[in-house]
């Protein structure tokens, strides 16, 4: 799990290094638009873009599948602990000691890494009886802000929950075998924090798509 985490940090860092230049570079390249610079240098800027966007999309659809694997390993892992507690049991009325406690772990792991997946192409469920009616621009308006509640309240949850997870690595529990809580619980403040920073970057390319919009 520890090795998870670290994985999932790393990731992180490197999409958001990736998104923040790509951002970069679209402004940029707008400002040469409406500076009139001359043919030449825009197709020079036009064709690195295209390259850099391309280098950009490779690594993020790479990370993207890691984080699929890793997510698809857990739930694989999680069931199998399940299949094999029915099966001992059922068959041989014994049973892996840890192993509901697990499961359980393997729960909250499967559920905050699936919500941060979501959380990459903004594909929590979500209610928009009025945005639908609004102009183009105002919806992307509406949409940014929106971003950005869910980025502060999921920095708040991030906040809090990082205290809750300092508290059980200062009061030094067990989860299961020699495990430590803390390190079980370790995924609730981080899955915030990444939530939180895909919605503000998410907010940040909403508004920007309904300034260019004309």
């Amino acid at each position: 799990m520890i090795l998870f985490l670290t994985i999932i940090f790393i990731q992180r860092i490197i999409i958001n290094h990736l998104e923040k230049l790509l951002i970069r570079r679209n402004l940029h390249l707008t400002y040469l638009v409406h500076t009139g610079k001359n043919q030449d240098m825009m197709k020079k800027q036009k064709e690195k873009q295209e390259q850099f966007v391309y280098v950009i999309n490779t690594s993020i659809r790479f990370i993207y599948r890691m984080e699929d694997s890793i997510l698809v390993v857990l739930f694989m892992l999680m069931m199998c602990l399940t299949l094999a507690q029915i099966f001992l049991r059922n068959f041989f009325e014994s049973g892996i000691i840890w192993g509901d406690v697990l499961v359980r772990i393997l729960v909250l792991w499967i559920g905050l890494a699936g919500a941060m997946v979501a959380s990459r192409q903004d594909r929590h469920i979500n209610i928009d009886i009025i945005t639908r009616y609004l102009p183009k621009r105002a919806r992307k308006v509406a949409g940014s802000m929106v971003a950005l509640f869910t980025a502060g309240i999921c920095a708040v949850a991030a906040h809090y929950s990082f205290q809750f997870v300092q508290m059980e690595f200062e009061d030094g529990g067990k989860a299961y075998a020699q495990v430590p809580t803390w390190v079980c619980e370790a995924i609730i403040p981080f899955a915030f924090i990444v939530i939180s920073l895909r919605y503000l970057i998410l907010s940040v390319s909403r508004l920007w798509e309904a300034l260019c919009d004309r």
